[in-house]
């Protein structure tokens, strides 16, 4: 995330004039990036305000580890709300105080871009729902993939992943989608 930052007496000034303090956050006032943390610019880049903070109140930062906010709020840089931890021990005190990505506020409606599409809801399917089911039943027969794949006009290695599930993997063998509805009712 951040390298170690050579504190002189510009740069201190110029990080504390970014900072408003209360009772209780510091919060930062200068620009943050697209996950809400405070950023700071530095020779050869940026460092996320709140680890200049640590850094510049309680010393370097060891290789690899975090610092996690006590107050949850992204633009503190309170010294007194800083500690350091590893991954895990941050992902666990987010599990903890229920801050986990869940419900409206993750996945297709944040983010739709980013989200993988299934089946025939990407774009780049050469196969559709039916078809995968009505591959694995010819398999299920006993024909071979080369002669499965000639019929379908795709290649063999598209139709192993579709029969042996590791593509496809919605599409149950047994006529289901996997979360129980008959396949005919997919939504296109």
């Amino acid at each position: 995330m951040s390298t170690r930052i050579e504190w002189n007496h510009n740069r201190i000034k110029r990080f504390w004039s970014r900072v408003d303090k209360t009772n209780g956050c510091w919060l930062w006032t200068g620009w943050t990036d697209r996950d809400g943390y405070g950023s700071f610019r530095i020779p050869n880049g940026h460092s996320r305000a709140h680890r200049a903070s640590f850094e510049l109140t309680k010393g370097p930062i060891p290789k690899g580890m975090c610092i996690l906010h006590s107050c949850d709020n992204r633009r503190c840089v309170n010294p007194d709300h800083l500690s350091i931890g590893t991954n895990k021990e941050n992902i666990y005190d987010r599990h903890l105080k229920g801050r986990d990505a869940k419900g409206i506020q993750h996945g297709t409606r944040t983010f739709p871009g980013r989200c993988i599409r299934i089946g025939t809801k990407n774009g780049n399917a050469k196969l559709s729902e039916s078809s995968v089911l009505q591959m694995k039943k010819l398999r299920e027969m006993g024909l071979l993939l080369r002669e499965i794949a000639s019929a379908y006009n795709v290649s063999i290695s598209t139709v192993g992943k579709a029969v042996s599930g590791y593509q496809w993997k919605h599409v149950g063998s047994s006529g289901r989608l996997l979360d129980g509805r008959e396949w005919m009712e997919f939504p296109e």
